[in-house]
């Protein structure tokens, strides 16, 4: 047997191993047989056709799970050399795990004004990106002699925004533009969460800095009442500067 007809065995194998492992149920507890893509079947989860998929059953709570061998597929679909380059190019994919990226969305999910704050705070172009654990931040500023440093996120919520209008209206108990309010800070507060959960364990600081007034505050309110985000995010109150002068 070449290696050739050992690659969809050993992909079959990874696919069964990895979901039995995530569902709990134990690999000598369970069976695995496979179709083909010309049709045949068989009980070994091997054989040397390119594999469509899989039909697991673990023994644990009896459950049952349907999982597609894409890399056993695409295998049939290429040349040996072809799949190999697919393999190395996977490898050798950079990892977004930490540090300063380019980011090449900048400038385009952004106004001009969200782009100018962002390079304030940051003192970096817009499209540079700060990762930790896949999570993105805006800025990262050092601790001083040596002391852990601070995450930081630039938010643009002027106070003539409709955030910061939803929030006084709903503060006058008028709730004009209340769903978009109730929209935004889910948003909010699911982008914080996960800064947070990617920061654990490593003594950073997180900090959002916020260009309006009333902004700040409807954002302080709104951390301040979530069970998650108590006490782990400041924020601060940091206006947009003025254009400078010519």
């Amino acid at each position: 047997m070449t290696s050739r007809d050992l690659l969809p065995r050993i992909l079959t194998l990874v696919t069964t191993l990895s979901l039995l492992i995530l569902l709990g149920a134990s690999p000598a507890a369970a069976t695995c047989s496979v179709v083909y893509r010309l049709g045949a079947s068989g009980d070994d989860c091997g054989g040397g056709a390119p594999v469509v998929g899989a039909f697991l059953v673990g023994g644990t709570a009896g459950t049952v799970a349907i999982a597609l061998s894409i890399l056993s597929y695409v295998r049939g679909t290429m040349s040996p050399t072809e799949f190999t380059s697919v393999l190395t190019a996977i490898a050798t994919m950079p990892r977004r795990r930490i540090g300063w990226h380019k980011d090449l969305t900048a400038k385009l999910n952004m106004s001009i004004e969200q782009a100018t704050y962002q390079e304030q705070i940051s003192k970096r172009p817009a499209d540079q990106t700060y990762y930790l654990n896949d999570r993105s931040f805006d800025s990262y500023e050092p601790g001083p002699g040596g002391e852990p440093g601070t995450l930081v996120e630039a938010k643009h919520l002027g106070d003539d925004g409709r955030f910061a209008r939803a929030y006084e209206s709903m503060t006058a108990n008028e709730f004009k533009d209340f769903a978009h309010l109730i929209d935004r800070a889910e948003k909010l507060l699911e982008q914080a969460r996960g800064q947070v959960k990617a920061a654990e364990g490593t003594g950073l600081r997180i900090e959002w800095r916020i260009s309006g007034e009333k902004a700040t505050e409807a954002v302080k309110v709104l951390f301040a009442n979530d069970p998650v985000l108590q006490g782990k995010i400041t924020v601060r109150h940091v206006p947009l500067a003025s254009p400078t002068a010519t």
